[in-house]
């Protein structure tokens, strides 16, 4: 799995990760229990500056991330503060995304605090929970638009095969 499909799915993992990557090590994977996993649906928009991968708006401040929605994750790939942050605002405190997989905890600095700016192409991945695919769609597309850099796209037809 590449980042972000990982960013998208493992979320929904409600076991922790730890306990399967030591299983997985020691080839006894096949002993655990079922993996147990949330009901909701996820679906992750890309954030990206235009003219990507060729282009970026390196050093363009980055601002919106204090109105995303609760449960709402924010992965930074190319952003310049705390590198490889994931950002939740529901508690306003982010980690590293494999610390955030083993542990399900969540600390960290406080995003309010910090300015973070944008370093390469791909800046963030939206990631955003809902009751059908539409719904969280639509959440991640909502909270993708409220993320600002110089030159901010995103593809707006990411689910929409999905849903015919």
């Amino acid at each position: 799995m590449r980042d972000m499909e990982a960013q998208v799915v493992l979320p929904r993992l409600q076991d922790d990760l730890l306990p399967l990557i030591q299983a997985t090590i020691a080839r006894r994977l096949g002993t655990l229990p079922p993996l147990q996993w949330r009901d909701e649906a996820t679906v992750g928009i890309a954030l990206v500056s235009d003219g990507y991968p060729e282009y970026a708006a390196v050093g363009s401040p980055l601002m919106g991330l204090d109105a995303l929605d609760e449960e709402v994750l924010v992965f930074h790939h190319e952003t310049a503060g705390p590198h490889g942050l994931i950002y939740n605002s529901k508690d306003h405190r982010g980690i590293r995304p494999f610390e955030k997989m083993v542990s399900n905890f969540m600390i960290g600095a406080e995003p309010h605090a910090t300015v973070f700016s944008i370093t390469g192409g791909h800046a963030l991945t939206v990631v955003a929970f809902g009751a059908t695919l539409n719904g969280a769609r639509g959440r991640a597309i909502l909270n993708a638009e409220r993320i600002n850099f110089a030159g901010r796209i995103y593809r707006g037809d990411i689910g929409q095969r999905e849903l015919s």
